[in-house]
């Protein structure tokens, strides 16, 4: 038999995007308040969350892919499902949730969400307007807003205009899955332009009359490039081929920037085969041996060993070689 031409391989594998890699950004931005927008939350909205609201494309948060939101009068929300309670980065059961202010507020504006762009590069908006860190606080007031990016999956958190008087804390920042170590928060009492990392999901921002966002505060976090898996060699063990099975080995490297641990999420590697006849390969050689033209199709990256070059030898005969 002849040995199909070409050998296509792909590596992939499905690991959840774990919110605790995501990486965090602090940088000095604007914020543009919401014009129209749909009201998801009304004005005086106290422990109140809201029904399942469209982000108006896909989402992919935590690994997990999200069409829908709710938003809580407490300054936090939740991916796919109601959110609840104050404290929603510490509270293991409410996944998927980010916060910009949580804790037992009131949302005296009301909430909005309004999603703007072109397809492909949208972004969902959720606003929380004269937002009163504490229910019964009314010297105080934040304006804060949750972005969501289409493609890119990223999250800002945005600070607008405030009031301060007395000191308040509040969760900021993310939850991800259920386990304990699944959240990425931000934790600062004096300068919320240099905050740090919360040690635990309960860690909290304090909102003072000397800590506070400046006008256009904002926080991003980006999900890992974590499937960025290929193989880099190809190469037979077998010498004969005179069957229609034979056994290949790939050489598989991972680019991305976090490890992958393939003891826990193993690799599937995909072998696409093309092609009716070796007279057709695109990228070979061919020389004289043994009395017969051979073709030569280079399979992999090179310098293996004492600088040798891997090779699948592709014979008229069916024969192959490394």
């Amino acid at each position: 038999m002849l040995l199909p031409l070409a050998l296509i391989f792909f590596a992939t594998m499905a690991q959840a995007q774990l919110v605790s890699l995501y990486t965090f950004a602090q940088t000095a931005g604007s914020y543009t308040a919401i014009s129209g927008g749909t009201q998801v939350l009304p004005p005086g909205s106290d422990d109140t969350v809201s029904g399942l609201q469209p982000i108006g494309f896909t989402f992919t948060y935590n690994g997990s892919a999200f069409n829908q939101f709710t938003a809580s009068g407490n300054g936090h929300m939740r991916l796919g499902s109601a959110t609840t309670g104050s404290t929603p980065i510490s509270s293991t059961g409410n996944t998927n949730a980010i916060s910009a202010f949580g804790r037992d507020g009131l949302s005296v504006g009301g909430v909005f969400v309004q999603t703007t762009g072109a397809p492909g590069s949208q972004i969902c908006t959720i606003e929380w307007l004269n937002y009163q860190p504490q229910w019964n606080g009314a010297a105080e007031s934040m304006n804060m807003q949750i972005r969501l990016y289409e493609t890119t999956n990223v999250v800002e958190i945005v600070y607008g205009s405030s009031v301060r008087s007395v000191s308040r804390t509040g969760q900021v920042g993310l939850r991800g899955s259920s386990a304990s170590t699944d959240f990425n928060n931000r934790t600062t009492t004096t300068n919320w332009a240099a905050t740090t990392a919360g040690g635990t999901s309960a860690a909290t921002m304090t909102f003072s009359t000397s800590a506070f966002p400046a006008v256009g505060q904002t926080y991003t976090w980006t999900p890992p490039v974590i499937t960025d898996a290929a193989a880099v060699r190809v190469f037979s063990y077998d010498i004969n081929c005179f069957t229609a099975t034979h056994t290949l080995a790939a050489a598989v490297q991972n680019s991305g920037t976090v490890p992958i641990d393939f003891s826990v999420n193993p690799l599937t590697v995909t072998v696409d085969v093309t092609g009716a006849g070796c007279g057709d390969l695109d990228q070979h050689d061919q020389f004289w041996h043994s009395s017969r033209w051979e073709h030569r199709l280079l399979c992999g990256f090179t310098n293996i060993g004492y600088d040798r070059r891997w090779y699948l030898h592709v014979c008229l005969d069916g024969r192959i070689d490394r």
